[in-house]
């Protein structure tokens, strides 16, 4: 064993570890999943073809094996040559599952399999592949220097673009979520904008509440344990329960005050998903005010005292700008959970992209709940990526306060 874990030690490189380690899963899976699932209509359950099915050419499945393969000996042996090797890696496995699946598309079209109520959709193996070639393209970014960061993002957007040209040529006009979006196109767009709405009026209004009751817990050691206890215990509340129990003070309250009726409060709707997503995003903001105040030095505290500051002062010119890097992180909590958590805010009239997949469910659509699914998915992500660049900014303002300080 320890031999193993010395020549592991001695062997192993800090880069593409990751895509080397599924490099045979992309492989794997469309060899023995499906590539192509294939429904008679919108609701039948279809048949999925594996590339053993189908006569498929050979070429892009080496040219996957080959690229594996010269990933795995530039890890191993050639060290300059790493970077090239992953992001060809990275290339190769997003785009090739993508052609296999429009030349199974091809094939059962010419074959007559793909009448005007049939639609396909991408097969087990192709998301499987999807998998590796998010894991290559965020190790791609993680290893390489910054300056070379933008030409990756160049790259990964060029082979976005080869796959949507894939996904919108013909017969793949028939996949079903394709079809799905367009005959709700008009709503897509609206419920996608209330889902922005709700989740980011739930998080500007958390930080509103949770930053000042995170400074006063800081502050007054007595209200801590209170604020915390309240706002760790709304988290226990199962989502779909905070929902209904907030219907019926908000009906009563609508109905006892006709000013709130005339503006739009009422028991179900934009009202309690706002309220019940709001408390939710709580926690996160108002421990990680109270952690990043709590963790500034206290040597920097006692240099702001020897500079005459005041308590106030040093509260918030040194505490308050040392402690952004991690509110910020709470934020950025707070706000990916609401993404996710207004889904459920469908079920009570308040819109989202939450509708669709609840629809999908009832109508045991499983197409619409992956309309619904995906763009939720990608939102969660773009508000990750924003929040962590945010921190990285306020870090790099406070290296740099520092140094002219």
């Amino acid at each position: 064993m320890i031999k193993v874990q010395r020549w592991l030690a001695a062997n192993s490189q800090p880069i593409a570890l990751l895509p080397v380690a599924v490099s045979l899963v992309p492989a794997a899976g469309i060899f023995f999943m499906g590539i192509i699932h294939l429904r008679p209509n919108r609701i039948a359950d279809g048949e999925a073809f594996r590339f053993a099915d189908l006569a498929l050419p050979v070429a892009p499945v080496l040219a996957l094996a080959i690229t594996a393969a010269v990933l795995v000996v530039a890890a191993r042996w050639a060290r300059q040559a790493e970077i090239p090797a992953l992001a060809l890696w990275a290339v190769t496995v997003t785009i090739v599952p993508w052609i296999l699946f429009h030349m199974a598309a091809v094939e059962l079209f010419d074959a007559g399999r793909l009448d005007d109520l049939a639609r396909v959709s991408p097969g087990g193996g192709v998301w499987v592949a999807l998998v590796a070639a998010l894991a290559a393209w965020h190790e791609l970014l993680r290893s390489v220097r910054r300056s070379l960061r933008g030409l990756v993002v160049a790259l990964l957007l060029a082979a976005l673009a080869f796959v949507a040209v894939q996904i919108a040529s013909p017969p793949l006009e028939r996949i079903s979520y394709i079809v799905e979006y367009n005959v709700r196109s008009d709503r897509f767009l609206d419920e996608l904008l209330q889902h922005i709405r709700l989740s980011g009026s739930a998080v500007a209004f958390a930080t509103l509440i949770g930053v000042p009751a995170g400074m006063i817990a800081y502050r007054h050691r007595r209200l801590r344990a209170a604020i915390l206890d309240v706002t760790s215990t709304i988290q226990t509340i199962p989502s779909l329960a905070m929902f209904g129990l907030l219907i019926a003070p908000l009906a009563a309250l609508s109905r006892a005050v006709p000013t709130l009726r005339a503006m739009g409060v009422s028991g179900v709707g934009t009202t309690p998903a706002l309220i019940a997503l709001t408390l939710y995003a709580l926690l996160p903001v108002v421990r990680n005010t109270l952690t990043g105040l709590a963790v500034v030095p206290p040597s920097v505290r006692e240099s702001g005292q020897a500079m005459g500051m005041t308590r106030r002062q040093r509260f918030w010119m040194v505490e308050v700008p040392l402690a952004l890097p991690v509110l910020l992180r709470g934020i950025r909590t707070a706000a990916v959970q609401a993404v996710g958590n207004t889904t459920v805010a469908g079920l009570i009239g308040a819109g989202g992209l939450g509708w669709f997949i609840f629809q999908g469910l009832g109508q045991a659509a499983t197409d619409l709940v992956v309309l619904g699914v995906i763009p939720i998915v990608g939102l969660a992500i773009v508000v990750d990526r924003v929040f962590q660049g945010l921190q990285r900014l306020s870090a790099r303002g406070e290296v740099e306060g520092g140094t002219r300080a």
